[in-house]
């Protein structure tokens, strides 16, 4: 468009993060499933049921959420 960077570069930089964008593809349609499914609202419901279980409540939601990271994360070597 404005000429800054070679056709050639920007196909071969848009190439080199497949990997990424398939990942993240991934991620969202993961995500919008479990939307569909009703996971985030039973999630919610069972962070939120019982007001005398707050710190419990909490705990749960750190834990789902490390859970999530842990199984939805991608490692990737990078080579510099």
């Amino acid at each position: 468009m404005f000429a800054l960077v070679p056709w050639k570069s920007a196909l071969q930089a848009v190439g080199k993060g497949i990997d990424v964008y398939l990942f993240l593809v991934g991620m969202m349609l993961l995500a919008e499933l479990a939307r569909k499914e009703g996971l985030f609202d039973l999630l919610a419901a069972l962070a939120c049921g019982r007001r005398a279980a707050r710190p419990k409540a909490l705990r749960l939601v750190y834990a789902v959420g490390t859970v999530v990271t842990v199984f939805l994360s991608t490692t990737r070597r990078q080579s510099f």
